[in-house]
């Protein structure tokens, strides 16, 4: 089995600014795909940012 790798380059097309959310638990994210833009740029589902979930990852109780 042999794998190629093919590399082009590409500019970017737009800087989206994510939006401070809370999910599941009550854990504080950043939300920056929406679900207009997920529409638009399928197949992705979500792409946060979770900087509390370090800590506090397996607890339901966490809250950012």
């Amino acid at each position: 089995m042999s794998t190629t790798s093919v590399t082009h380059s590409r500019s970017v097309e737009q800087v989206v600014t994510g939006r401070s959310t809370s999910d599941g638990a009550g854990v504080k994210l950043t939300r920056v795909l929406t679900h207009d833009l997920q529409r638009r740029l399928d197949p992705f589902l979500m792409l946060d940012a979770l900087p509390a979930i370090r800590a506090c990852w397996r607890t339901a109780a966490c809250s950012g």
